[in-house]
């Protein structure tokens, strides 16, 4: 088998050329039983041995991988990193500085502004002091004081001159504004600290929704009055403090190392917070050592001539300020109106010794521009005009020379549209033929006289016509050729004054009214009373010297609208229907009433309203009669029988017996089947009193009191048992003795089955306590006593105004409470 192989170049057992090679058969069969896993197993390989791949995957997981270390080892990933970032950030600044300055630049310079902001105001401040000082005693005593210590004269200037307290500090939460912490000066500062608190971080909130400022950018200092709020904002909460006063600078590093302490102990209280703020009063050591305050000495006056002679310069310097400014806005204003002036177009201004030189155009129609001086305080020697005549073609210029050519009358209107010209109002026809003659040198291309009304035409001679005439409504002016027509019905005065007004109308030659109708004479009067009051056949109209009179019968609806009718008429000068018979009136309606139903003498009719009224006592025979007859009485609209007795009912037997037993209130009479039946209440004498009075009585057979309830029957028996009945105490005190609970008890339930009789009656229980003490005391406990059987009796179901309770010293019948029913006599 070895004759048939050889080795090749790289040393390796091959098959000699020409023979199969019988180890090619096993790896197709490897192929093809395990091709899938090699390639797996090679690309396991290839993953393991190849860096590059090995990092793509740990790439994948490694932000994963870190959030789990952080969850499960919190800490543990920051501090394995830390040594590895503090080296690199190092070896980077060492290597490149200018590319963490570049990174920083953003977060360093709002740091390195704010310091150097608070720096400047502070040496402003001292230097503000220190020039005010300088020059005076004062001054003079504090430059020797800094010979004599050594010190700079600003130094000693700015420690004399200091004079602040901190009277609040403020502890607020970043995210969500709420109070964390709040230390002051008075304790009544704490009252509004959450107000002042919420007023802060809207205010902060304000600025960055209304400005463009960056994010982590916040106010610094708020100024109030003589009162600055100083703001030191950190990560997580925000510290505020209220000075009055002017702070030194190093308050503010005061403020800021603060803030930084607050933050570096309450770290993880100020990312958890969840709205408890009891966790902060821990930091309140630290707050309470901000409330400083210094006092400085009075300060002496300031030289006064310095200080009036600089007083003097800035009044000065503010004068000419203001002059000259006044000057300029002067002259910008005039030439501005101006500009304005139709007609006049400013060119150049320039000043020449002294005076306001002012050239352009000016259309010989634009109103003067010499007023305008006057107006601003100028006169010809301030202001030189030099105006080149030109011809102006604005709307109102070209109206002015348009009138001045064609010189319309005041009751004719011109508008121009472009080059058209609108005319309305009204004139003559030669003013417009004229006009359209002469607009052509001005320019206007068209004419528009849609509207106008020409003063000598038929329309317009109507219209002066109607508007001197006033014809009423009734007549009808109309105008054919030269004459004027009317036609209709109008008043005698009106024709005389039409006849002679027409006269006084130029171009109006005749006036034609014989096709009007005399309104004034009585047969026209007449026909008009009749048409209007349109009269029954009854009644009979007369007119004479405009004098309407009625008479006959009619009824009362007719009679009261002819009278308002009658008014209407024109030229009617009054009406008389004092002979008019009213067929409606009550005493018609009632005297036809009683001469048809014929009542009893026991009965009385009346009318109001249109409805016939009967009272008094009746057979119930009369009172059907009257229902039928009164359906037949023209002018009745009702028949009222309820004030009407029926002697045969029971309702008028009970009204007698009522009189007669004047029963009380509480007691209820009823008949039935000629029974009188009596229920209710009543004292002994009335039930005593009504068993006698029935007897007698008309219509009644028999008579039931059992339903009647008699109050001495009822409550002689209860207040006897409220009399016997011993309350027993312990000595010298309110307690009962056992078992006298259940006596009240017994006794109110007993009383409250008599609940109605009580309260008609407005029964009550009388307690009157009783003591043996003979000091002070006797009374008290007496009034205690009753007071406890008064609770007794309230807590067993009485009603507290049922009870009324006493107190005497005196023992009484061996008593220590005394009980009694008291009621008020029904009449």
């Amino acid at each position: 088998m070895s004759d048939q192989r050889v080795k090749n170049s790289e040393g390796e057992n091959v098959p000699k050329p020409g023979l199969p090679d019988p180890n090619g058969d096993l790896k197709r069969l490897k192929e093809l039983l395990l091709g899938e896993e090699t390639k797996k197993i090679d690309m396991l390989q290839e993953h393991l041995e190849n860096p590059e791949l090995h990092a793509g995957d740990v790439g994948r997981v490694l932000h994963q991988a870190a959030q789990m270390n952080q969850q499960q080892l919190p800490g543990a990933l920051a501090d394995a990193l830390s040594p590895v970032v503090e080296s690199s950030l190092y070896a980077s600044v060492r290597k490149n500085p200018d590319r963490l300055g570049d990174a920083l630049f953003p977060v360093m310079m709002p740091a390195i502004r704010k310091s150097i902001i608070s720096i400047m105001s502070g040496m402003v401040q001292s230097l503000n002091h220190m020039l005010e000082n300088s020059f005076s005693w004062q001054g003079l005593k504090w430059r020797l004081e800094s010979i004599q210590t050594g010190k700079s004269f600003a130094e000693i200037v700015m420690y004399h001159t200091l004079d602040y307290r901190v009277e609040q500090v403020f502890l607020i939460h970043k995210e969500d504004g709420s109070m964390l912490q709040h230390v002051s000066f008075m304790e009544e500062d704490s009252e509004n600290a959450d107000l002042v608190s919420s007023m802060l971080t809207a205010i902060q909130d304000f600025v960055r929704d209304s400005f463009q400022v960056e994010e982590n950018d916040s106010i610094e200092k708020l100024n109030i009055g003589n009162m600055v709020v100083n703001i030191e904002a950190g990560s997580k909460a925000v510290l505020a403090a209220v000075v009055r006063g002017n702070a030194p600078t190093a308050f503010n590093e005061t403020l800021q190392l603060c803030c930084e302490s607050i933050h570096k102990q309450m770290a993880a209280e100020l990312n958890n917070f969840d709205g408890d703020a009891s966790v902060f009063n821990a930091v309140r050591p630290d707050m309470e050592s901000c409330l400083i305050s210094q006092t400085a000495t009075p300060s002496s006056k300031s030289n006064l001539k310095a200080k009036l002679v600089l007083a003097a310069l800035a009044v000065m310097l503010v004068s000419w300020t203001g002059l000259s400014w006044y000057q300029t806005e002067r002259e910008k204003s005039l030439i501005q109106a101006l500009d304005a002036l139709s007609g006049v177009v400013v060119i150049r201004t320039s000043h020449e010794q002294g005076a306001l030189l002012i050239s352009g155009l000016r259309d010989p129609l634009a109103n003067n521009a010499d007023a305008l001086l006057h107006q601003y305080g100028m006169s010809k020697n301030d202001v030189v005009f030099m105006w080149t005549p030109y011809q102006s073609l604005e709307p109102n210029i070209q109206i002015k020379r348009i009138k001045r050519l064609l010189k319309p009358d005041a009751k004719t209107q011109l508008q121009l549209d472009g080059s058209t010209l609108i005319i309305t109002g009204m004139a003559h026809r030669a003013w417009l033929k004229q006009a359209n003659t002469l607009l052509a040198l001005a320019g206007i291309s068209d004419i528009r006289s849609d509207t106008l009304v020409l003063t000598d035409s038929s329309d317009y001679l109507l219209q002066i016509a109607t508007e001197q005439l006033q014809p009423p409504e009734t007549v009808h002016l109309s105008m054919r050729d030269e004459t004027l027509i009317a036609v209709g019905k109008a008043s005698h005065a009106w024709l005389t004054k039409a006849v002679t007004a027409v006269g006084t109308i130029a171009g109006i030659k005749a006036f034609d009214s014989s096709k009007v109708l005399n309104m004034q004479s009585d047969s026209y009067l007449l026909s008009e009373s009749i048409r209007l009051l349109q009269p029954p056949s009854t009644v009979h109209l007369n007119v004479q010297d405009a004098l309407l009179a009625a008479t006959g019968k009619a009824s009362q609806a007719w009679i009261s609208n002819s009278s308002k009718a009658a008014v209407l008429i024109p030229d009617i000068k009054a009406y008389d229907d004092s002979k008019l018979v009213d067929t409606e009136s009550n005493a018609y309606l009632l005297k036809k009433a009683k001469h048809l139903l014929k009542p009893p003498v026991s009965v009385r009719l009346s009318i109001k309203r249109s409805r016939l009224i009967a009272k008094g006592e009746a057979s119930s025979k009369w009172i059907k009669s009257a229902h039928k007859h009164a359906q037949r009485i023209s002018g009745i609209k009702g028949f009222d029988t309820r004030q009407l007795i029926d002697t045969g009912s029971n309702a008028y037997v009970l009204a007698k017996i009522r009189r007669k037993l004047q029963p009380p209130e509480s007691v209820k009479l009823k008949l039935q089947n000629r029974q009188l039946i009596i229920s209710g209440i009543a004292n002994a004498a009335w039930a005593k009193r009504a068993g006698k009075l029935t007897l007698g009585l008309d219509g009644v057979n028999s008579v039931w009191m059992r339903k009647l309830v008699v109050i001495e029957e009822v409550l002689a028996p209860l207040k006897a048992a409220l009399r016997n009945t011993e309350l027993r105490f312990v000595a010298h005190s309110n307690q009962f003795m056992d078992g006298e609970t259940l006596k009240i008890k017994r006794l109110a339930q007993q009383l409250i089955k008599q609940s109605d009789l009580l309260r008609i009656t407005q029964a009550h229980v009388k307690v009157t306590g009783y003591s043996r003490l003979l000091g002070g005391h006797a009374s008290a406990l007496a009034l205690s006593r009753a007071t406890m059987v008064k609770r007794e009796f309230v807590k067993n179901g009485l009603v507290n105004s049922q009870v009324e309770t006493s107190g005497l010293k005196t023992r009484k019948e061996g008593w220590a409470a005394q009980l009694d029913l008291i009621w008020s006599p029904l009449p």
